[in-house]
């Protein structure tokens, strides 16, 4: 989550701890930047290009671990769910 024109100290409407509990709750990584200042811009790119490469990584991972039933792919967590229901 990234924070912008903190540089407008009098102007903000969502104070930084109010930020930083949501960040916390949803566990997600949180950055302030000024574009006008040239704060922390370079840094939020890098953070969220790193979130992508990262969660394309994940998402491939994750296909290595995939089932057929009925011709359809599920996942491993979508078939155990599945399948409880089933059972009721």
């Amino acid at each position: 989550m990234v924070g912008n024109k903190i540089d407008k100290v009098n102007e903000r409407v969502v104070f930084i701890d109010e930020a930083l509990d949501f960040a916390t709750i949803n566990k997600i990584p949180y950055i302030e930047t000024s574009v006008k200042l040239g704060d922390n811009v370079q840094e939020s790119f890098l953070n969220v290009a790193n979130i992508i490469l990262h969660s394309k990584h994940i998402l491939k991972k994750s296909e290595k671990n995939v089932e057929k039933l009925d011709g359809k792919r599920i996942s491993q967590s979508n078939l155990s769910i599945n399948n409880n229901q089933k059972n009721k």
